[in-house]
C-alpha cells in the first residue's frame, strides 16, 4: 500500500531563545544539530557573540522524545529526516526553512540582516534557509556538507565552511569537495579545516567560528 502526501497550510508552535538588544540592525539566528536543542548551542555560541547581540535560538520543529527508565521523557530536536541508507529525504530542508522564516516574520524581524549559524543537521539547513531570506549577511556552517546541487538559486551572500579532520559523522572530504564546486560556480565561501578536530563543537570550533565571525 502506497502513502500519499499532501502540503498542509497550518499553524504551529515554536519554543525558541529570545536573548540581547531588539533595535540591533542584525539578527543571529542559531541552528543546533540533531536531537539536539536550542539551548544547548545558545550555551555554546553566544558567548562567542558581540555584547547584546541579538540572538534567536529555536527548537527544531520535530521534537524527538526518548522515555528515560522511572524519569519521565527526555526531549531534544530535529529539523528534517534524512535516510542515509537509501539517500533520501523523508522530509527535506524545506519546511524547517518556511517555519523559520515565518517565525523570523512574527517576531517582527523580517528586515534586518541575517546572520546564520548552523552546526551539523543546523549547519546542512542553514544555506537552504538562507536562500529564502531577502538580506543574509552571512552563513556559517560548521560540521556539515554544503548540498549546493539542492540549491534553488546561486547565493550571493558569503558562507563559511568549519570542518575538523577526523569528523567521523560527516565526511571532511565530502565538504572539501562541495567547496571546491561551489567557488568553481563563483559562490563566495571559505573552508576553514581544523586539523584532528572530530564533530563534536569543541573549543577548536569555537575558536575558529570567533574568527569566522568577522
Amino acid at each position: 500500500m502506497n502513502y500519499q502526501r499532501k502540503r498542509i497550510p497550518c499553524h504551529t508552535v515554536t519554543d525558541f531563545i529570545l536573548s540581547g538588544n531588539q533595535n540591533n540592525d542584525t539578527l543571529y539566528l542559531l541552528l543546533h544539530g540533531f536531537n539536539e536543542s536550542g539551548e544547548k548551542i545558545f550555551k555554546r555560541v553566544s558567548p562567542l557573540l558581540p555584547k547584546e547581540a541579538l540572538i534567536l535560538s529555536p527548537n527544531g520543529n520535530f521534537p524527538l522524545p526518548v522515555k528515560k527508565p522511572d524519569e519521565g521523557y527526555t526531549v531534544n530536536f530535529g529539523w528534517y529526516f534524512f535516510d542515509n541508507s537509501t539517500n533520501t529525504y523523508f522530509i527535506d530542508y524545506d519546511l524547517p526553512s518556511e517555519i523559520l522564516i515565518n517565525l523570523i516574520k512574527e517576531l517582527g524581524f523580517e528586515n534586518k540582516k541575517l546572520f546564520i549559524i548552523g552546526y551539523s543537521q543546523g549547519g546542512y539547513l542553514a544555506p537552504f534557509l538562507a536562500l529564502k531570506h531577502n538580506n543574509v549577511k552571512k552563513v556559517i556552517a560548521m560540521a556539515c556538507v554544503f548540498r549546493h546541487k539542492l540549491f534553488e538559486s546561486t547565493p550571493d551572500f558569503p558562507m563559511v565552511a568549519i570542518h575538523g579532520t577526523d569528523d567521523l559523522m560527516v565526511s571532511f572530504e565530502g565538504q572539501k569537495q562541495s567547496v571546491k564546486e561551489m567557488k568553481a560556480k563563483g559562490m563566495k565561501i571559505d573552508f576553514v579545516p581544523l586539523e584532528g578536530a572530530g564533530h563534536r563543537l569543541d573549543d577548536q570550533f569555537k575558536q575558529a567560528l570567533k574568527v569566522s565571525l568577522n
